[in-house]
């Protein structure tokens, strides 16, 4: 029955069957409450959640960028670009090591206490800045370009978007 189900999942497209077998030994179907809470910002995220029927609400929780959204659609936007499938490669690579390299420069520096701009946890590892990044790009793109200009300036070019310019 899982099997099946992830047969169906775009994510798993061009996957063997195999490996499709394994992975849904290593699943559990739930089912929640409406209103429930599945997990917190911040939390250690451990698993993947594929919603099979029903919808999901994503709310933002403060006013410091933070908006679980976007965050999960950035990881979302990552995995979808590396999976092979009809979609993928869609990030142009030189623009990726533009920002990889930027992104350990500011990694450090919020590891050094130097930079506050974005929270702390945006420094766990690279693809949590980039969804914190994201998050901050549509949250607070004035403020992040004025943070770091160079770096604000590569997301748009990533996303092929600039939140600056919608006023």
């Amino acid at each position: 029955m899982i099997k099946d189900f992830l047969e169906s999942v775009n994510l798993f497209y061009d996957v063997k069957d195999s490996v499709i077998e394994e992975i849904s030994n290593l699943c559990q179907s739930k089912t929640y409450p409406k209103n429930s809470m599945i997990i917190l910002e911040e939390e250690f995220g451990d698993q993947l959640f594929i919603v099979r029927t029903g919808t999901v609400k994503i709310t933002r929780v403060n006013d410091e960028g933070l908006n679980l959204g976007l965050h999960e659609m950035a990881h979302a936007l990552q995995l979808e670009n590396i999976i092979m499938n009809d979609e993928f490669d869609f990030m142009d690579s030189g623009t990726i090591k533009v920002w990889q390299n930027l992104a350990i420069q500011e990694i450090e520096r919020i590891k050094s206490g130097e930079a506050t701009f974005f929270r702390e946890y945006a420094a766990t590892n690279h693809a949590e800045f980039f969804a914190v990044a994201v998050e901050n790009f549509f949250e607070r793109p004035k403020e992040f370009s004025t943070h770091n200009y160079a770096l604000y300036k590569t997301l748009t070019e990533l996303l092929q978007q600039d939140p600056l310019l919608l006023g």
